[in-house]
């Protein structure tokens, strides 16, 4: 079932295609993948969502060709994918779970051993039947991301067609945070490519609007319906969406259902003695109390899931539930251990990993400390230099709209007159792009705006 690339070369493959990987040469998505493959040092993790199988096996060729180039000697290339190489090629009638992950599992966990090669995980092809399949592999990924990142220690490139961006988002969000890059590649014949609030909304943490909310709910319902069956695999992706739907009651405000969903999550954990999920709902409990307003008990409980992921060895997530810590001991008023936390216990981690989007919402709360410190300049260096470059480069439009904002927010505690140019130009892109996602941040942008004395409602805000 395992397919590599130079097996595919002989048949003209290469020729065939070469419209399309000449396309895909000219998208800025693809220029992302090459520069990232390039910098790769270790495991970097990257996701595309191609709009055709032929645009994906385009971009592999178009990949393996650069990439060699690039290095000024052939790079080993590795495809995981249970569908053949050629586009036009038949591919299997079904797709077993167990089979999938028997194909792509052993593989990731004992690679070929050839140093700086590329590794593709393929689902492009995916249908609709072999929906479940994958998004079972999905969640083992993200079980074992950990595992992975040592043991192939080079990039992996995750290639899925649009109907499974959501499933990913919300089946492995732990694997998701770590991605480095993540693009949309189309194909020659798509009249337009995919929608960015797509991506957007795949991405989003915050289901912040009330038709994403809604979206969830309907999700969590089928889930519910589905986890009847007993099936284990089925239980924990319910797990994941009641904890997601959580944090949607809570910045809606509707804590006592928030604090009934965690329960059923809690529940979920006890029935499959799961100690990973009980440590997930016990972080997720902690900004429930953070909600309320009961620091001291939010702290014990995220202290305690440090101890624990300390002892599991799972440094992603020890690194963010530091980070939580952070963020209530600044609540607290505690400012030099929450900036100690930060420097010493989250960023080391983020950059040993390659993760370059935590390690710039990190230092953009870094940021947030040293100006509550005083320290605007540095604080200010920061978000000029070490966030809006990282959120452009993997087009991450709502980290980027925030970053802006804060950024101009910073400038006008500074109070300094040849700031207002700079300022109206980052509160005008902040605020076109959050209108036209219709985002909640909307509303705090326009109150930035008001401070200046200018109208949100006019040009150049408009």
């Amino acid at each position: 079932m395992m397919i590599g690339i130079g097996s595919t070369e002989a048949g003209g493959l290469r020729e065939r295609l070469q419209p399309t990987i000449d396309h895909i040469a000219q998208q800025a998505g693809a220029r992302k993948l090459r520069l990232a493959l390039d910098l790769a040092d270790g495991f970097v993790f990257l996701v595309v969502v191609c709009s055709s199988t032929r645009a994906s096996t385009a971009l592999q060729l178009w990949l393996a060709e650069v990439a060699s180039l690039d290095r000024g000697s052939r790079v080993p290339v590795e495809r995981l994918s249970p569908y053949p190489f050629d586009p036009i090629a038949a591919g299997p009638t079904s797709l077993e779970a167990a089979e999938l992950a028997e194909l792509v599992l052993p593989r990731l966990m004992a690679p070929s051993g050839a140093d700086g090669g590329l590794t593709f995980i393929d689902a492009v092809r995916a249908r609709e039947a072999d929906a479940e399949a994958w998004l079972l592999l999905l969640m083992r990924l993200n079980e074992r991301r950990n595992a992975i990142a040592s043991a192939l220690g080079g990039p992996l490139t995750l290639l899925i067609p649009p109907t499974l961006e959501g499933d990913f988002s919300r089946f492995a969000p732990d694997l998701r945070s770590i991605r480095s890059v993540a693009v949309e590649i189309d194909d020659l014949d798509d009249a337009a490519p995919a929608p960015g609030t797509v991506l957007l909304n795949a991405y989003d943490d915050g289901y912040g609007r009330v038709e994403d909310i809604q979206a969830l709910v309907g999700e969590v319902e089928r889930a519910r319906m589905q986890a009847q069956s007993g099936v284990p695999a089925v239980r924990r992706m319910l797990r994941v969406l009641l904890l997601r739907l959580v944090g949607a009651k809570r910045r809606t405000g509707e804590l006592e259902e928030a604090e009934r969903l965690l329960d059923e999550a809690g529940e979920i954990d006890d029935s499959l003695g799961d100690s990973g999920g009980r440590t997930a709902t016990q972080l997720v409990r902690s900004d429930l109390l953070i909600a309320r307003g009961e620091l001291d008990e939010a702290a014990g409980l995220v202290e305690s899931a440090i101890q624990t992921l300390g002892e599991t060895g799972d440094v992603w997530a020890l690194a963010d539930a530091w980070g939580r810590l952070a963020d209530i001991l600044e609540a607290r008023g505690e400012l030099d251990e929450a900036l100690r936390i930060r420097r010493d216990e989250e960023l080391p981690v983020y950059e040993r990993l390659g993760d370059v989007r935590s390690r710039a919402v990190t230092m953009g709360k870094v940021a947030d400390i040293l100006s509550a410190r005083g320290e605007l300049d540095e604080a200010l260096r920061i978000r000029r230099d070490e966030q809006l470059p990282v959120f452009e480069r993997l087009g991450d439009v709502r980290s980027l709209l925030v970053a802006r904002a804060n950024l101009a927010s910073a400038l006008l505690q500074r109070r300094e007159p040849a700031d207002i140019h700079e300022i109206i130009e980052l509160l005008a892109l902040a605020l076109r792009d959050a209108r036209r996602l219709r985002l909640p941040e909307t509303q705090q942008i326009v109150q930035l705006v008001r401070q200046l004395g200018e109208d949100p409602d006019a040009p150049p805000f408009a």
